[in-house]
């Protein structure tokens, strides 16, 4: 059976020291305990959810032509203090330096008229990602965007949206309509 092929396998292997298992360097096939896992993983500083959602409770107007950083009201999670619901509402900021994955996708009104433009902004000014589509010829346009980047403790992200339909449209808000997240990779 698969049970006793296993248990044959790693009767000839040696089983990984604990300091092996810590610095990650072993070139040889050893066996792996449950507790040399653990110890592996707390040596790379364990596993921590750095992450949050957050949502929108209303529509926001956006002006044809100007661009608007988008602000959030609602927390779905923070898990590591990212996000003020009375200060700073458009950022999330990292507590946490580390890698990140950011993300979202915004709602924008109905017009079969010009561009959407949605980008991750770091620190205000630099553009960590965009997407620019052209405006659905039916019904709203939903603009989806994520990446990656690198953020020490005290930077925030932001997403910004630029619309020219030659009219205001709002992003929606309510629900899931649109969202934005970050989450601390490692």
């Amino acid at each position: 059976t698969a049970e006793r092929v296993s248990q044959s396998i790693t009767g000839l292997l040696a089983t990984l020291s604990q300091a092996e298992a810590e610095a990650g360097t072993a070139t040889t096939r050893r066996a792996w305990t449950a507790q040399r896992v653990k110890q592996a993983i707390d040596a790379l500083g364990g596993v921590t959810d750095i992450s949050a959602h957050v949502t929108k409770s209303g529509n926001q107007t956006l002006t044809t032509g100007v661009d608007t950083f988008i602000t959030w009201d609602t927390e779905t999670f923070d898990t590591d203090t990212m996000h003020s619901t009375a200060t700073d509402t458009s950022r999330l900021t990292a507590t946490t330096a580390g890698k990140y994955c950011v993300g979202g996708h915004v709602e924008i009104g109905a017009s079969a008229t010009g561009q959407r433009d949605v980008l991750i902004m770091k620190n205000g000014t630099t553009v960590v990602s965009r997407m620019t589509i052209d405006a659905a010829a039916a019904g709203v346009t939903i603009v989806p965007i994520a990446s990656f980047v690198q953020l020490s403790a005290t930077d925030y992200v932001e997403l910004r949206v630029t619309q020219n339909s030659g009219g205001n449209l709002d992003v929606a808000g309510g629900g899931a309509n649109s969202a934005f997240w970050a989450a601390r990779m490692f």
